[in-house]
């Protein structure tokens, strides 16, 4: 569905993403993982659309629709509540008034905004424009996700709704690509892990595989002794 080849990007000089080629299989979640400063969110603009690629190509599949959730500080319109907010981006998105009212009140739901969801974002926490933020990635059920951090700011329990929605995503055949410092995540959730080291893809293996033979801390452990021979 997302096939990537010899992408890359500069900023003054420097080569964020550097000649990188990857293959995001259909219908699962991908977790891509590496040192900040590797060009995680940088690929991720460039898969959106949100930056061009000073070299390379990205071929996504006719007709698919991309829910983006970049990293970050979230903006939201604070003079608007959850609702109106939700209902401002569907429009964008060419949903009709009875379409934004029904997937508000399914993803409110699945994200547990309920009692808040009327409330000016003005007095939001980060946690709550967080998902807000994520209900709005999702609004005009895309079929592909790329979330950049997405349980960023959230509680335990926050952070387990979205894990949880982001398994019903892949259940319903949506491609999922997850940039994520969470070990959960990476070695719970994803089927795949994609590791980013200075602007290349450093290795790409089912996590079933990477993590074979580990349990419990020894996968963080895994995972941080292959990062830390990467950046040396």
């Amino acid at each position: 569905m997302i096939q990537i080849e010899a992408l890359s990007k500069q900023f003054k000089g420097h080569a964020v993403v550097d000649n990188l080629s990857l293959t995001i299989p259909t219908g699962e979640i991908t977790a891509l993982v590496g040192a900040n400063g590797c060009g995680k969110t940088t690929l991720m603009r460039l898969i959106s659309g949100m930056l061009r690629p000073d070299s390379g190509s990205i071929q996504i599949g006719p007709d698919h629709k991309l829910g983006v959730l970049l990293g970050g500080e979230v903006h939201l319109y604070e003079k608007l509540s959850g609702y109106e907010n939700l209902c401002y981006f569907g429009m964008l998105r060419h949903l009709s008034k009875a379409e934004c009212h029904a997937r508000c009140r399914t993803l409110a739901e699945a994200l547990n905004f309920q009692n808040f969801m009327h409330e000016r974002t003005e007095i939001y926490s980060r946690g709550m424009k967080q998902r807000i933020a994520f209900a709005i990635a999702l609004l005009h059920d895309p079929d592909i996700l790329l979330l950049d951090e997405p349980s960023t700011g959230l509680d335990i329990l926050a952070a387990s709704d979205v894990l949880h929605l982001m398994r019903d995503c892949q259940s319903q055949g949506k491609t999922v690509l997850i940039s994520t410092h969470n070990i959960a995540e990476i070695a719970d959730l994803s089927d795949n892990i994609a590791i980013m080291n200075q602007g290349k893809i450093q290795r790409f293996e089912a996590s079933s595989s990477f993590f074979a033979g580990c349990e419990g801390a020894e996968k963080l452990r895994k995972l941080v002794r292959f990062l830390e021979c990467g950046t040396r």
